[in-house]
């Protein structure tokens, strides 16, 4: 994870996290490294035992 986030670049990359009270619950990594146009990968998608099967994506509200 660390060396991808050496090579982050906010204009191809992205990354989200959703926090619930302070504490961060889980957090979404797209790479679009790829030299292809319009492929991209999904690095992470890490989510609490907390949150699971909570919707989270409905948070971002």
């Amino acid at each position: 994870m660390s060396a991808f986030f050496e090579c982050y670049d906010p204009n191809k990359d992205l990354t989200l996290t959703v926090s619930k009270h302070g504490r961060v619950e889980g957090s979404v990594t797209i790479d679009h490294s790829n030299e292809k146009e319009g492929v991209a990968h999904l690095r992470w998608f890490i989510v609490s035992d907390e949150m699971r099967g909570k919707t989270m994506g409905t948070l971002c509200d």
